[in-house]
């Protein structure tokens, strides 16, 4: 009886002792705050989708890869792309040279446009990046119709490209 007397008053003391002592480790050493760090997304790269393109005459179809590039040279970014369509219509949003279309950036975007006021020339594409992807916008149509080689069954606004890492897609 003696010695189970003694045992438990040891295993109370134990238990006093290591709740102290975990009480003078916690107060000693700061705990670190949790905090998730997301790795900054560069625009930079080959975005690219894609499509089973079909003739709605014959029937035909073949699947077609419609792709933005974005490059940055200096301080600043470029792009050029080609986009598909239903019907074998294209879009090629491309500038004179290799170097590509200039594109500014504002409010988290970045802008490419051209203006003719005397033509009634206005485009603006905006280009946002969003989840590794981009999604294209030309709201009033004027890239698409009035500077940009698109054919009739193709779509700039609202098309999403996600980001790949197969740099050819975009050649």
């Amino acid at each position: 009886m003696h010695h189970i007397r003694s045992v438990k008053k040891m295993v109370k003391q134990f238990t006093v002792v290591f709740f102290a002592l975990s009480a003078l480790v916690s107060q000693s050493v700061p705990a670190a705050a949790v905090v998730a760090v997301k790795p900054a997304f560069s625009p930079e790269g080959c975005y690219a989708r894609s499509d089973v393109i079909e003739d709605l005459v014959n029937g035909e179809s073949d699947r077609k890869v419609s792709y933005i590039s974005i490059k940055k040279e200096k301080n600043s970014y470029f792009f050029r792309g080609f986009l598909w369509g239903t019907n074998w219509h294209i879009c090629d949003i491309s500038g004179e040279g290799e170097g590509g279309l200039p594109l500014t950036q504002e409010k988290g975007a970045l802008v490419y446009s051209e203006a003719y006021p005397k033509e009634g020339i206005s485009c603006r594409l905006e280009i946002v990046l969003k989840n590794g992807s981009v999604q294209l916008r030309d709201t009033n149509n004027q890239c698409k119709n009035k500077v940009f080689a698109c054919g009739v069954r193709t779509s700039i606004d609202g098309t999403t490209l996600p980001k790949v890492q197969d740099e050819t897609l975009c050649q």
